[in-house]
């Protein structure tokens, strides 16, 4: 798709390089997501109003620090995404991955984000 073209393209860029007001396309909202969720979410929150036609992706599993809304969600990934759509983000703007995506996992440890 000439989007996803567009963005490799501007992925390849050195980070010294990119422009995101170049591409003419909306600015992905990513986040790593860990522990500190509550404290990263208002943030995120405040960036998709900033860019309402922007997706977000939350991505998270369950490391040691894992809070337990994260394990009731089975990875951090989710616990983010629960968050933000509390806080009002639409779901059709999120894409969230945690410890669903991998068939090894035994449902006490993510070992694969």
């Amino acid at each position: 798709s000439p989007y996803l073209h567009s963005l490799l393209a501007w992925l390849a860029t050195p980070l010294t390089d990119r422009r995101i007001d170049e591409s003419g396309l909306p600015p992905l909202i990513f986040s790593a997501c860990n522990w500190y969720n509550d404290w990263k979410a208002p943030t995120i929150m405040e960036l998709a109003t900033r860019y309402p036609d922007s997706q977000v992706i939350v991505v998270g599993g369950l490391g040691r620090l894992a809070s337990q809304e994260a394990h009731e969600a089975f990875g951090e990934g989710y616990d983010m995404g629960n968050r933000l759509t509390a806080l009002g983000l639409s779901p059709h703007r999120l894409t969230a991955i945690g410890c669903r995506e991998c068939a090894a996992v035994d449902g006490s440890n993510c070992g694969c984000v």
